[in-house]
């Protein structure tokens, strides 16, 4: 009789289900290590501050909007189609924004603050020779280009002055944007925001 029970007493210990390990693990240490990051206060502010930045610019886009709005039904769908226009033609050049971000942080973390410096004015005058050739056509074909979406004559009307009012400023929004860029990528975040106040809203 004890021979059987010592017997099975090991068989039943061995059908016990393993401690867990490995994935389940890995992921008890990656949510200690996201509470670690958010208790430290520094990460929050810097968390805070990129979401004032994104918050800035759709508080942005959305006020123009609402003012728009009080020019009636034909003027909204003017701005909403050239508006719609100009964010196409604008994504090659925030994806050179991108790029230079991540060159200013590359360089930066290698030491590098002057290369950083070259990266940005490069990418700024690359954009702005871009968007010059979108801006040349958009005052050119902005009649033809608002009339592939709508051939209501008011509607059009509006359109066209907004593709052409907003065109006239891409020069200068090709540098700006890069510039905004390479400060987020050094890590700063608070001087983009008193450029977009400064530059959209005071003058």
């Amino acid at each position: 009789g004890r021979s059987v029970s010592g017997s099975v007493r090991p068989s039943i210990a061995s059908l016990r289900p393993p401690k867990p390990s490995g994935c389940s693990g890995m992921s008890l240490a990656s949510v200690a290590a996201w509470n670690n990051a958010f208790a430290d206060s520094r990460a929050s502010r810097s968390l805070a501050n990129c979401c004032r930045c994104s918050g800035d610019s759709y508080f942005r886009a959305d006020s123009s909007t609402r003012i728009v709005t009080t020019f009636g039904d034909s003027a909204v769908a003017g701005y909403t189609i050239a508006l719609r226009i100009i964010i196409f033609a604008l994504l090659p050049s925030w994806g050179m924004s991108n790029a230079a971000a991540t060159l200013v942080g590359q360089n930066l973390g290698a030491g590098k603050p002057e290369r950083a410096e070259r990266s940005v004015w490069v990418t700024g005058f690359s954009n702005m020779v871009f968007l010059g050739l979108v801006t040349i056509i958009f005052l050119a074909l902005a009649e033809p280009l608002i009339r592939i979406f709508t051939k209501d004559a008011a509607v059009v009307a509006y359109g066209v002055d907004a593709l052409r009012y907003i065109s006239y400023g891409y020069i200068f929004y090709a540098y700006g944007m890069v510039m905004v860029a390479g400060f987020n990528g050094a890590g700063d975040t608070a001087t983009p925001r008193y450029i977009t106040l400064s530059g959209y809203w005071l003058c």
